[in-house]
C-alpha cells in the first residue's frame, strides 16, 4: 500500500510475527502479513518497530489505524507480495532490501 502517512495516526498497536526458512522468505512473509491486515481488517500502518529478528523469525510492532477513505489518501494498493525482484544484502551490520510489488 502506498499512502500519505502524514494522515495516518498511531491509534492501534498490533504485534506481527512471521517465520521462514531464510531471510528472503522471512521478508516476504512479514510483508504478506502486513498486507493481510490491510486487506482483511482494513488497517493502515504508519510506523514499525522490530522487537526480535533472526534469519528465520521476526516479531514486530506495527502502529496505525482503521482505514478511513475520507481521511486517508491511497496512491496505490499492493495486490501481492512475491519473490520477484526480492534481494537482501548484508554489509557489515546493515541489511539492505529490494523488492518489487504487484500493484
Amino acid at each position: 500500500l502506498i499512502a500519505d502517512l502524514k494522515k495516518v495516526s498511531s491509534k492501534d498497536i498490533i504485534f506481527i510475527e512471521a517465520k521462514a526458512q531464510d531471510v528472503n522468505e522471512l521478508l516476504r512473509n512479514w510483508l504478506a502479513e502486513l498486507l493481510y491486515y490491510f486487506n482483511a481488517k482494513d488497517i493502515i500502518f504508519c510506523d514499525f518497530k522490530i522487537i526480535k529478528l533472526t534469519d528465520n523469525y521476526i516479531k514486530s510492532q506495527a502502529t496505525g489505524e482503521k482505514l478511513d477513505k475520507n481521511k486517508h489518501t491511497l496512491f496505490h494498493e499492493i495486490k501481492a507480495v512475491t519473490f520477484h525482484g526480492l534481494n537482501i544484502e548484508k554489509q557489515k551490520n546493515i541489511l539492505t532490501a529490494e523488492i518489487i510489488f504487484d500493484i
